[in-house]
């Protein structure tokens, strides 16, 4: 989905972000029309609730990534751990490295 008009964003996604806070699909997109404006910390919100709607890889990884940009690898890490064991997570440990962390060996982690 592409956004091109913030304040268009704005109006919608004030309605959906409060009579949405269930749907995973919703909020994912919330998050990544806020990180598209810019606006890390509405979209770690966004991703937080989709998360809590319906807690995937794919989603702590949006998160993750969310939070690199915002310069929090420390916070970041817990939601990209499960990239060391993926094909598809290579992407997702360039930024973790690229943000100065990487989980120590042994360490059980927490997205949240």
């Amino acid at each position: 989905m592409n956004y091109q008009d913030q304040g268009l964003f704005d109006r919608v996604a004030e309605t959906l972000a409060s009579r949405r806070r269930d749907d995973a699909e919703v909020q994912t997109l919330l998050g990544e029309g806020y990180a598209y404006f810019s606006r890390y910390g509405e979209a770690e919100a966004a991703y937080r609730q989709a998360l809590l709607a319906a807690d995937s890889p794919e989603g702590r990884e949006r998160l993750g990534l969310n939070l690199l940009k915002q310069g929090r690898p420390e916070d970041a890490e817990p939601c990209l751990v499960h990239c060391y064991a993926s094909a598809e997570g290579l992407g997702s440990l360039y930024w973790l490295v690229a943000g100065g962390t990487r989980p120590r060996a042994g360490t059980r982690t927490r997205c949240g």
